[in-house]
């Protein structure tokens, strides 16, 4: 669809002779000399700049010489070409001191080429004038004033920022969980290692019964034996003291009848 624009001195044509300087400069990739010329064009006379650039918009007004001069001065010359003119400013000046230097010292510089250097640097010095005259009020109004497509850009740029950032945030998240499942399984086998153990300890099982019987088995026979022992011992103390008894009475009796006869043998 054709869009159409008043007057090249409006916000829209002010936007479009910024658009038309880039499309000149990196997509038709023309040198500056060029870009001015076609840029002057079509602020002073042209109304149909897809002759120099793919674009659907139309020009209704013409601003003229003067103004569209001036529109030329404040948004092509100014913006976008004041650096190469100043720097040329600088460069004059350098050659004038140079040449007037050189000239004080030795006749080797006439006096025309002095004059000449003078007069380049005055036409620098009005040139960047004329330049600084010009120069817009509002040196952001472009800027700040932005495209439909450049604010949609701007926004898309931020989600995908804040996209980015969330699923940052969101892997961080996923580590921590993460994380989190292994000491959570941790914690369950050791829990479940120590269940075992108490259950273990509570209901021992079928091998530690039979060996706690086994060992009461042998506790029982190891007390028999010890009452068997006893016993024994008890009954071979009594024959012994029955046998002791006996020699003692034997001895009594040995030597009574050892006194009577001694007795006897006397009488």
């Amino acid at each position: 669809m054709e869009k159409k624009i008043e007057t090249l001195t409006s916000l829209d044509g002010r936007k479009f002779l910024n658009e038309l300087y880039q499309k000149l400069k990196y997509e038709n990739e023309l040198s500056g000399f060029m870009i001015l010329i076609i840029c002057w064009k079509v602020c002073v006379f042209e109304k149909n700049p897809s002759k120099f650039v793919k674009t659907d918009i139309t020009i209704l007004h013409k601003l003229g010489t003067w103004k569209g001069t001036t529109l030329w001065i404040e948004e092509i010359v100014n913006r976008h070409f004041y650096s190469t003119i100043n720097s040329f400013v600088y460069f004059g000046a350098a050659i004038l001191l140079v040449l007037i230097g050189v000239r004080k010292f030795s006749d080797a510089i006439s006096s025309e080429l002095v004059i000449a250097s003078i007069i380049f640097e005055a036409s620098m010095l009005f040139l960047i004038f004329v330049v600084m005259l010009f120069s817009p009020d509002e040196d952001l109004i472009i800027d700040e004033k932005e495209s439909e497509e450049s604010i949609l850009i701007q926004e898309i740029g931020e989600i995908g920022t804040d996209f980015a950032t969330a699923v940052s945030k969101l892997e961080n998240v996923s580590l921590e969980l993460k994380n989190f499942n292994n000491s959570q399984a941790e914690l369950i086998n050791k829990l479940a290692e120590a269940t075992n153990n108490i259950s273990k300890a509570v209901s021992p099982s079928d091998e530690f019964i039979y060996n706690i019987k086994q060992t009461n088995e042998q506790l029982a026979n190891l007390r028999t034996q010890i009452e068997s022992l006893t016993e024994s011992t008890r009954n071979i103390r009594e024959k012994d003291i029955r046998f002791e008894i006996r020699r003692e009475i034997e001895n009594l009796l040995i030597d009574r009848v050892r006194d009577n006869d001694t007795t006897e043998k006397k009488d």
